[in-house]
């Protein structure tokens, strides 16, 4: 049995995201269907913000954010170069549609690890990066099941991620999501 065929079976039978509101939201790069999602394991909303026609569900530039209030609201403003959630924004203005999945953190939000190593995506490992503890691992699962039930919920079945860095998820498949390719922020 494979990761696909376990997190498949498991999909059938647990339901990790109830949507719970939706209402329309001004950004900085125009109006967006914004739709929030409760898990019963957090007390927390996630957000997925939705640009432009997304309906036919395939190819879909989505931005897998994990919330960090240190950064997204205060140091970005100061270092625009590394503000993924506008860098996001703007690639999915000029392609013009897209997905902005922001998934709040269980606590507060406030980071336990430095700010350099929380200012990259840390839902994926690159290759040579060191090991995961335990700990990490359960949330980087969490994440990625947590984001792959929204973005499967928003009917959609492939994507193309939107991050600083090639990523990959194993098991994405057991989700009915096509993972067709990593488009590089700058």
């Amino acid at each position: 049995m494979s990761i696909a065929d376990l997190i498949a079976f498991r999909q059938r039978r647990e339901r990790l995201v109830d949507r719970v509101g939706e209402f329309e939201v001004q950004t900085e790069i125009g109006l967006a269907r914004a739709i929030s999602y409760t898990t019963p394991f957090d007390s927390v909303q996630h957000l997925a913000l939705i640009f432009g026609d997304i309906g036919d569900g395939v190819s879909v530039p989505v931005r897998i954010h994990r919330e960090n209030i240190v950064m997204d609201v205060f140091t970005n403003r100061a270092m625009p170069d590394n503000d993924l959630l506008s860098q996001s924004l703007r690639h999915i203005e000029k392609v013009g549609r897209g997905v902005l999945l922001y998934l709040r953190e269980g606590s507060a939000g406030v980071p336990a690890e430095a700010l350099d190593e929380a200012a990259d995506d840390t839902l994926t490992l690159r290759e040579g990066d060191p090991p995961l503890s335990a700990r990490a691992r359960e949330q980087q699962w969490r994440d990625v099941g947590v984001g792959a039930q929204i973005i499967r919920e928003l009917g959609i079945r492939s994507i193309r991620l939107l991050a600083k860095h090639e990523r990959s998820y194993v098991g994405l498949s057991g989700f009915d999501i096509e993972l067709l390719g990593t488009e590089i922020l700058e």
